[in-house]
């Protein structure tokens, strides 16, 4: 606490002009945080420079673990000043190692837009622990997504579902842990099938004893378990399977975009599914000048204003600012969502219809993703 009060004081008199930091997203949606946040923060901010960057999870977690151990945090040389990244295992190292900067709510007074915050958005914040501002957040399901040319009667419980599986070899597929897919529909198989009401820091995921029967008993039918999203995706766009568990607003814009066959593609929940809220945070490593983080912090302030949550709405996603009134939202971002937003589908519906229960806890997750791996991946992942 002493060293926040430091930084604090520091901040005040610190000045961001001419300053440059370098973003690194490992969370994807580059097309809301490169072409529309960091757009638009070049025109309102030109005294700062953002140089932007993409990684994936664990490559990011190794060298910022590294800069480290190269003594370089107490030095104040780390080379990423800004961070975004969904919430899951590599998350959960960064918080058990101490190796971001806990922003909310000590930098509050430098992000007043983050007061602004809905409510969805703080029930996110609780998973960052205040070491990350929710930058992105959706009740993701798992939801099924299959296609109605090769699927005509899709399973509609989990019985039905191990049941299709093992009539139809190879067609099923779902990442491993390390993929955001993967990662989702292992959150989402203990609740579905009566392990869990909802998580805890006290649950031990080898105990969960109905999940891995559930896994074990479908794994001689599914043929690998892809570290990438983008995999499935593909694979899925070529035919070559035909049901895979999938992120519910990812899935939505992949039909808008044609990325999968928009007229064929179908997403919809297994019956008593429990969405799992999902989020992207915007982080701050430690290891960073007073200069930096006051730059960082003005660019998740910006983010998380009225004016760029809105713009989330022709990607089909909430915004996360109270302020945004959607029935006033600019006419073409509505039409876009009106268009593309299915309904059952939609967040409201979705919250409205269903219990929606948080992920599970940062040690938890990675028990849980290091116990599927002893117990399912064994070098399939």
């Amino acid at each position: 606490m002493r060293k926040v009060v430091v930084v604090l004081l520091l901040l005040a008199m610190v000045t961001v002009f001419g300053i440059k930091i370098r973003l690194v997203n490992t969370a994807g949606a580059d097309f809301f945080y490169k072409e529309i946040v960091l757009e638009e923060f070049k025109k309102a901010h030109p005294e700062i420079e953002v140089i932007y960057g993409t990684s994936d999870d664990s490559t990011f977690y190794s060298k910022l673990r590294a800069e480290k151990e190269a003594g370089l945090f107490d030095k104040n040389e780390v080379d990423v000043e800004l961070l975004i990244m969904g919430n899951g295992p590599i998350w959960g190292y960064l918080l058990q190692e101490n190796l971001l900067l806990p922003i909310i709510p000590h930098y509050l007074s430098y992000m007043p837009n983050v007061r602004h915050l809905t409510d969805l958005a703080w029930q996110a914040a609780v998973i960052g622990e205040g070491f990350g501002v929710p930058t992105l957040v959706e009740a993701a399901g798992p939801i099924l997504v299959y296609n109605s040319e090769f699927v005509k009667n899709p399973p509609k419980t989990v019985e039905e579902l191990k049941d299709w599986i093992s009539k139809h070899p190879n067609r099923f597929i779902y990442g491993s842990p390390r993929s955001g897919a993967g990662k989702l529909w292992l959150w989402g198989v203990p609740p579905l099938v009566g392990d869990v009401s909802e998580y805890s820091d006290l649950d031990n995921p080898k105990e969960f004893r109905k999940t891995w029967e559930f896994l074990q008993e479908i794994e001689p039918y599914v043929q690998s378990h892809p570290s990438a999203t983008g995999d499935m995706i593909r694979m899925f766009a070529q035919g070559q399977i035909w049901i895979f568990p999938m992120y519910n607003i990812w899935f939505q814009l992949l039909r808008m975009n044609g990325d999968i066959p928009p007229d064929t593609s179908v997403g919809y929940f297994l019956e008593g599914t429990k969405p799992i809220i999902s989020a992207h945070f915007a982080a701050i490593p430690k290891g960073n000048t007073p200069e930096e983080i006051k730059a960082a912090l003005t660019f998740i302030d910006f983010m998380t204003s009225p004016e760029i949550q809105v713009r989330k709405l022709a990607y089909l996603a909430p915004p996360l600012n109270e302020l945004v009134n959607i029935g006033k939202a600019p006419e073409e971002l509505r039409k876009v969502y009106e268009k593309w937003a299915l309904p059952e589908l939609r967040q409201d519906y979705v919250f409205e219809h269903f219990k929606v229960i948080l992920p599970p806890p940062p040690e938890v997750d990675l028990k849980l993703a290091e116990t599927w791996g002893e117990i399912i991946g064994k070098g399939k992942w």
